[in-house]
């Protein structure tokens, strides 16, 4: 992974801050998310500072409880217990906070659940493989030069060619994981990130790995390779996200819904029914 070509342009950090990444310059597929909606959508979420839900916070955990445990107790703080309502507990709580500094601060009870997620994840027979001697949170930047757009993406894992995720879920049933992948469009992760490792490394990699756990005993782990169909679809979304973006950067209008780009006016909607309404309610009536 040493000896690859750089763009000018194109830079690869292997020890940015995530704080740092998320600051600095460049649409990142969560951002493209938002853009999916609408550009109102993502203004908005650009120009409202965001706090970590403690979903967010769970899952910073886990990526590195996994993947960097050496960073764990650098980064996070466990929650002693104590009784906050009364005087004592109240002091211990304090001189706890105190002394974690700006650590994460964990419960004891998700703390107890990371590790038991560990233990499961490195009893998986393939897991644990993919990412041993793997480079962990890579940031990646780069140009489109096309539509004059800075980039960015910051991969869980790169190891051997390809490109590893890790993706906590209430389901690792490949049919369940399936639903939530498209629901969550990780499909447009998947070319997104093979896109920023091909500015970063010269070619795309061998392929997109996601390796998905349950978030509930037995914690259930299920290696997850993306299909060139899976990646194609994000590939078509994300160029028209992007040049979305883009027109509304140089135009600097970040429109909602019901506005017509051509004619830049909004349209009254017409509110149709859905499909199903219609042939539950006319099918029959209307002989069809």
């Amino acid at each position: 992974m040493s000896d690859f070509k750089i763009d000018k342009n194109t830079e690869i950090f292997l020890d940015m801050p995530n704080e740092t990444y998320h600051s600095a310059n460049g649409i990142s597929k969560s951002n493209l998310d938002k853009m999916h909606i609408s550009p109102l959508h993502y203004k908005t979420y650009k120009d409202t500072p965001q706090e970590d839900t403690e979903a967010l916070l769970f899952g910073r955990a886990y990526h590195t409880m996994i993947g960097q445990p050496e960073l764990f107790d650098g980064e996070f703080a466990i929650a002693p217990k104590c009784d906050r309502r009364t005087k004592q507990g109240k002091a211990d709580y304090e001189s706890f906070l105190l002394e974690a500094g700006n650590k994460t601060i964990l419960s004891e009870k998700d703390f107890d659940k990371l590790c038991k997620m560990k233990e499961a994840f490195y009893q998986h027979p393939i897991a644990p493989k993919l990412i041993d001697g793997g480079i962990f949170e890579t940031s990646i930047f780069w140009d489109n030069k096309d539509l004059d757009i800075r980039c960015k993406c910051r991969p869980d894992c790169i190891n051997n060619d390809y490109i590893i995720d890790f993706k906590t879920t209430e389901s690792s049933n490949p049919d369940e994981f399936m639903k939530s992948a498209y629901k969550y469009r990780y499909y447009a992760q998947s070319d997104w990130y093979q896109e920023g490792y091909k500015a970063a490394y010269g070619k795309r990699p061998k392929g997109f790995i996601f390796i998905a756990q349950e978030k509930t005993a037995p914690f259930a782990v299920t290696v997850f390779e993306a299909d060139w169909y899976f990646t194609k679809l994000g590939e078509i979304e994300n160029l028209e996200d992007a040049r979305k973006f883009s027109n509304c950067v140089h135009s600097n209008k970040f429109y909602g819904y019901g506005y017509n780009e051509n004619s830049d006016e909004y349209e009254i909607q017409k509110l149709n029914l859905p499909i199903y309404a219609l042939k539950n309610n006319f099918a029959d009536k209307m002989g069809g």
